[in-house]
């Protein structure tokens, strides 16, 4: 949830202060034909049991509710919100609530089986109730869901019982042993404001995860005895560069910092990016760094 207030804080960031076109969708509960068999969300997991001939798991007493809200459904909405002007979040989803316990009942009886349902511990912090207020979604996008829970479970579940045997009992959805790797090819992170309280901090925890950050910073606010401080606690010497990452680099008509020509700021930005745009991740100020990349990639 955290992450997801985060994102809609930046899109408003940049919808406000820049005057970039956005649109904010809060997709609740969705559901349909191609689903992951075991991406863990409950559709699917109960699904899963009813065709496999397990017993249906409930955690929880089963009266916690959810509202599901059929993909075709979910992109209409999305789609009009696009073509609409709306630029503050608008919820999607299905309010239509039913308890955990009636929905594996229904899954039951869908699928022509006679498993139990079995009853496990609650998660800690999962939600009781999750039903959407599209209220905005009526009134501004002339939009709510259409499919009926009923008809949508048929569709869904004539996808999912056409799955191969192979399918059907994979464990796990996804083999990720293609993406492991034992030493990444491109492992360095440039950290703009890297000797201050949050990039110091990130610093720290990316070389202990393996990665080999390299830091940028003016000075202007943090001292130089912090990356001894950061080369105390990893154990081994950092790479650092005082930079200026003034805005005028990024071509925007923000005052030369002291000291610097705008030449300086270009040669110093371009001597530490140049090379790693396409590849390297980026950490620190993103209105900056944004500039900065798009600066290099068109100079």
């Amino acid at each position: 949830d955290e992450a997801k207030r985060f994102m809609e804080a930046m899109t408003m960031a940049y919808h406000t202060y820049h005057g970039l076109e956005t649109r904010i969708v809060r997709i609740f509960n969705t559901y349909g034909p191609r689903m992951r068999l075991n991406d863990g969300r409950v559709l699917p997991a109960f699904i899963g049991q009813a065709l496999r001939g397990e017993d249906l798991t409930i955690f929880g007493d089963g009266t916690q509710t959810r509202s599901f809200c059929y993909v075709d459904d979910l992109v209409e909405g999305i789609h009009r919100l696009l073509m609409s002007d709306h630029s503050e979040p608008v919820n999607i989803g299905n309010p239509h609530e039913i308890t955990i316990g009636q929905f594996a009942e229904e899954v039951i009886s869908l699928t022509g089986t006679d498993q139990k349902v079995v009853y496990k511990p609650l998660p800690v912090n999962d939600p009781m109730r999750r039903q959407p207020d599209i209220s905005k979604a009526k009134d501004i996008l002339d939009w709510e869901p259409k499919v009926m829970r009923a008809d949508g479970l048929e569709r869904t579940y004539a996808w999912f019982k056409n799955l191969p045997e192979d399918r059907l009992y994979r464990k796990e959805h996804r083999d990720f042993e293609d993406y492991k790797r034992n030493k990444p090819t491109m492992n360095q992170i440039l950290i703009t404001g890297g000797l201050g309280y949050i990039g110091s901090h990130t610093v720290v925890e990316l070389i202990q995860a393996g990665y080999d950050p390299i830091l940028i910073d003016n000075l202007s606010e943090s001292p130089i005895e912090v990356k001894d401080r950061i080369e105390k606690i990893v154990g081994r010497e950092i790479t650092f560069r005082q930079v200026e990452l003034c805005d005028r680099a990024a071509g925007t008509n923000a005052p030369m910092p002291a000291g610097y020509t705008e030449a300086t700021c270009v040669r110093d930005l371009k001597y530490i990016v140049d090379g790693f745009i396409n590849d390297m991740t980026y950490g620190g100020n993103i209105g900056t760094r944004l500039n900065a990349a798009s600066y290099f990639q068109n100079a």
